[in-house]
Parts: structure tokens; C-alpha cells; sequence
């Protein structure tokens, strides 16, 4: 699921907001979007990184992951991962950076 303008979100220690609009800027030489959260309660704005840009590289950490998963079990275990079909959320993680992820299983079982 990806966010859209309009939609209604949560922010972490903010509470709810309603996306405004999406931005691009460039950081370090790389473009990247944001979303501009209006906050329901109160006058602020935020801006914050629109988390589904980065799908492919958390999917690299997580097949990482499997990777070694799969390594410490032997040639014998297959390793399942379920829920890269869930949307990339996020947290905060600093005053100024957030956390992406994708809340994912492993799944690990004898090969026939």
C-alpha cells in the first residue's frame, strides 16, 4: 500500500496528520521524496521521507537476512519469508531521522 496525497496518517509522537502534498529535494546528490503532513491538532507541519522509495533497498537487508538465516540451519532447512507484501512503515528514530522497515517473517522448516 502506498501513501497518497489526502490520505490520513499517524505520526509517531505527533499524532494524526493528513498528507498535503508530496516533495522532492535533493540530499547528499541524491533525489528524494517527501510527504508534508498537515497535523490535525495545532498549527505544525512536517515534512517526512516517503518510506516506499526505499522498497528495494529494505528488501535487500531483509534477503540478507534470510541469507544468513538460511546459513546457520544447513543445506537441510528452507527459509520462507512472509510479509514483504506489507507496506514500508516507519518510526522515529531521532529528532531528525526515522526508521524504515517492512515487519517481515521468517519462516523456517526441513526440506521434503
Amino acid at each position: 500500500m502506498a501513501f497518497k496525497v489526502g490520505d490520513r496518517v499517524v505520526y509517531p509522537h505527533h499524532g494524526a496528520a493528513v498528507i498535503k502534498k508530496k516533495e522532492s529535494r535533493v540530499v547528499n546528490e541524491e533525489k528524494v521524496e517527501y510527504f508534508v503532513l498537515h497535523m490535525a491538532h495545532g498549527d505544525l507541519t512536517l515534512s517526512v521521507v516517503a518510506p516506499d522509495q526505499y522498497r528495494p533497498e529494505i528488501g535487500r537487508v531483509i534477503a540478507a537476512d534470510a541469507a544468513a538465516m538460511a546459513a546457520k540451519f544447513g543445506p537441510d532447512y528452507a527459509v520462507e519469508v512472509r510479509g514483504l507484501n506489507r507496506p514500508v512503515d516507519w518510526t522515529r528514530a531521532s529528532l531528525t531521522e526515522v526508521f524504515l522497515y517492512i515487519p517481515y517473517e521468517l519462516l523456517i522448516r526441513p526440506k521434503p
